[in-house]
């Protein structure tokens, strides 16, 4: 919402916003984003420090009772969070490979975990009497394996239909995984978990 104008530069404006919220961050860059016509552009800009950032988004609500900037907001850039979340995913990934180069090692849905180590469970009641790692403890539990789980997580929106719960998991060996796989055919004859499916992610 910040005009643009050819009475004074972005750099102008940006500073002129920051000092009507009492903050002189140091700026590096300041650019528009998308082509000129007829709607304002958002400016994108680069501070020297996350404190800075942090200090200018707390104070950025005071906008609103202004009658110089109230139509103008303040956000976080969200594809730099996001550069950062991959760069460090990346950076895990580097190191795991270079501690472990023997196995397989990607990323995914956020996650740093061993090729062949993740598996989805179909069926599965969503319940308030437990969490659904206690549930994914008691189904493992049922055929005889203790895997240690590093993350469980439902996929999808909660409503009517039962979600499959994704059980992301780093192992220590995918033996362990071979051995949740060749004994869920058990679960058809359980009383309590017949309805559950078990199946390697191959996402």
């Amino acid at each position: 919402g910040l005009q643009e104008t050819t009475d004074c530069t972005d750099q102008d404006s940006i500073k002129s916003l920051f000092a009507h919220l009492d903050e002189a961050p140091v700026v590096s860059k300041v650019k528009r984003i998308g082509k000129a016509g007829d709607q304002v552009r958002p400016v994108r800009v680069v501070l020297s420090t996350k404190e800075a950032v942090r200090n200018v988004l707390g104070k950025s609500a005071r906008l609103k009772e202004s009658e110089v900037y109230q139509n103008v907001s303040i956000a976080p850039d969200r594809k730099a969070v996001e550069r950062a979340v991959n760069g460090a995913l990346r950076a895990k990934l580097r190191e795991k490979i270079e501690l472990e180069p023997e196995k397989v090692w990607r990323i995914r849905r956020g996650s740093v975990i061993e090729d062949g180590t993740s598996l989805i469970v179909f069926g599965l009641q969503e319940t308030t009497d437990c969490t659904d790692q206690e549930s994914i403890k008691s189904l493992f539990t049922h055929l005889d394996e203790a895997p240690v789980v590093s993350k469980v997580e439902r996929l999808g929106k909660a409503g009517e239909q039962v979600r499959p719960v994704r059980r992301e998991v780093v192992l220590s060996t995918k033996e362990a995984v071979r051995n949740v796989l060749g004994k869920s055919a058990r679960l058809k004859e359980s009383e309590v978990f017949q309805t559950v499916i078990i199946k390697r992610d191959m996402t």
